[in-house]
């Protein structure tokens, strides 16, 4: 997948890649995990957003669910 080569993803996590592919390609709004080492740490996120938007995607919003319960009030 394009964001594991471009190191977005690390390549032992292809599960993270898919799962991240997926929401962007079927252009969901928000993105909601826990996952804090390959989707939502701050460093993590700014990688994906940045990469996916290289590779021509409008990304979904990165989220946890508590950052997503701030966002509806």
């Amino acid at each position: 997948m394009a964001i594991m080569a471009a190191g977005a993803i690390p390549v032992t996590e292809p599960e993270d890649a898919l799962h991240i592919a997926v929401a962007t390609v079927s252009q969901v709004h928000y993105l909601v995990t826990w996952n804090f080492a390959h989707l939502v740490g701050p460093d993590a996120k700014l990688r994906l957003l940045d990469t996916l938007r290289a590779l021509g995607h409008t990304p979904p919003l990165l989220t946890t669910p508590e950052e997503l319960l701030e966002i509806a009030r």
